[in-house]
């Protein structure tokens, strides 16, 4: 598994700072995102923990698909994305 050259795992960074005003605040933030997409052969394999890896430290998975793959690899996608 290819891991970010700069050695961080992939997600998002949030800032932000609180100022008082006169009549109130002003809240400024931004966030950096940094995700990395990665190419897996046979990736609902129960033997390929690959996936797995990747999602585990969060404790969750998201993944994003149609209609069509949903069909032809969704109980495998489902049993692959739950946690054990």
């Amino acid at each position: 598994m290819d891991t970010p050259t700069n050695g961080k795992m992939d997600g998002s960074d949030m800032s932000a700072t609180v100022v008082e005003t006169k009549n109130g605040f002003v809240v400024s933030g931004a966030e950096r995102l940094h995700y990395q997409f990665v190419m897996v052969d046979d990736i609902f394999n129960s033997e390929n923990d690959e996936l797995a890896q990747l999602y585990r430290p969060w404790k969750r998975c998201l993944l994003v698909t149609d209609g069509i793959v949903n069909g032809l690899y969704g109980a495998q996608a489902r049993a692959t994305c739950t946690l054990p």
